[in-house]
């Protein structure tokens, strides 16, 4: 999530940011639910004071009556103050459920923000906007191409025709070689980012919802995800979420 304060300080920089995304982001809202929350929070601190003030002087009456001969009439002070002060408790407990929905509609709406794109990346429309970097190898046509469904059934090492009893359309199953082959390509990764000094990681594939927002998943992509609601867990749909989160809430050390 973006920190409004960033936001507040450069909003031209996001708004262009949203634009180049062909995101269309409300901002005027963003900045109008930031202040609408901010006077609600202050009233909040301004009623909550006023509170706890009544509260020391009702205390204070309490002992006054204690020692003073006049106590009938500081005791109906004290019951009248008694009287605001549970005036002033019912008000502030409307008041805080207003905060709290401001709050999560501000927050909700500031995960939504477009982060901007880096300003060496080219700005398209469609695919057919990608700036070419480079080729490798032939790319030219071949004869009697086979997609990959007709190639790795005919070499059986993919079934698309059980895997639907299994789990419905666009599902597959990798079978001998091509079982094989997969657990050949994940290592053969696997050894070349340890070449590169990178630490392996086996995480987990349910994640707290302050995962998938910490990662940019949630709220936009939510409809989008598997949930297990009873236990409060999403799951992943790439090991990028659980291993950005691993470190989450945590000032890590420059080096």
């Amino acid at each position: 999530m973006i920190p409004f304060e960033h936001i507040k300080k450069n909003p031209e920089y996001f708004q262009n940011g949203a634009s180049k995304k062909k995101v269309n982001f409300d901002f005027p809202s963003l900045f109008q639910l930031a202040s609408e929350l901010s006077e609600a929070q202050k009233k909040q601190q301004d009623m909550r004071a006023q509170r706890n003030k009544l509260s020391q002087e009702v205390g204070l009456l309490a002992r006054r009556t204690e020692e003073s001969e006049s106590s009938d009439i500081l005791k109906a002070k004290r019951s009248e103050l008694i009287g605001q002060v549970a005036q002033l408790k019912k008000e502030l407990a409307v008041y805080d459920i207003t905060v709290r929905d401001k709050k999560a509609a501000f927050k909700d709406l500031l995960l939504r923000v477009p982060q901007p794109p880096r300003d060496d990346v080219p700005i398209g429309f469609s695919d057919q906007d990608n700036v070419e970097v480079k080729q490798v190898g032939d790319v030219s046509p071949k004869d009697k191409q086979l997609s990959h469904k007709e190639l790795g059934e005919s070499l059986q090492i993919i079934n698309f025709e059980h895997a639907v009893k299994l789990s419905g359309s666009r599902s597959y199953v990798l079978t001998g070689k091509g079982a094989l082959l997969e657990q050949a390509i994940l290592r053969l990764a696997y050894d070349f980012c340890i070449q590169q000094n990178y630490r392996a990681m086996s995480v987990p594939v349910l994640v707290t919802e302050e995962c998938m927002e910490g990662t940019g998943y949630f709220p936009v992509g939510k409809e989008q995800s598997y949930h297990c609601p009873q236990d409060k867990l999403s799951l992943v749909g790439t090991g990028e979420v659980p291993v950005c989160a691993f470190y989450m809430n945590e000032t890590l050390n420059e080096k």
